[in-house]
């Protein structure tokens, strides 16, 4: 998903039926690298046009990559 493994219309439905939340163990609530769900997000639940919406708008806030040439390098000269 953040490494561009899926595609956005696939991230917009997975956020749309909602994302699994799991709690700590007992053995894991004081371990600073176990997973936590924010109990700010939420599922989004839009309609087939607010779906195509959001798609659009998150289009429209990227950045289109484009490719350069590495710089040429002068030859190393013996000295």
């Amino acid at each position: 998903m953040h490494n561009g493994l899926f595609e956005l219309e696939g991230v917009i439905l997975m956020h749309s039926v909602g994302m699994p939340r799991s709690e700590p163990s007992e053995a894991q609530k004081d371990e600073l690298l176990c997973p936590r769900n924010s109990p700010f997000v939420e599922r989004l639940d839009p309609d087939a046009q607010g779906k195509d919406d959001l798609g659009a708008f998150l289009r429209a806030l990227t950045e289109h990559k484009y490719r350069i040439r590495a710089p040429v390098s002068p030859p190393i000269s013996d000295a």
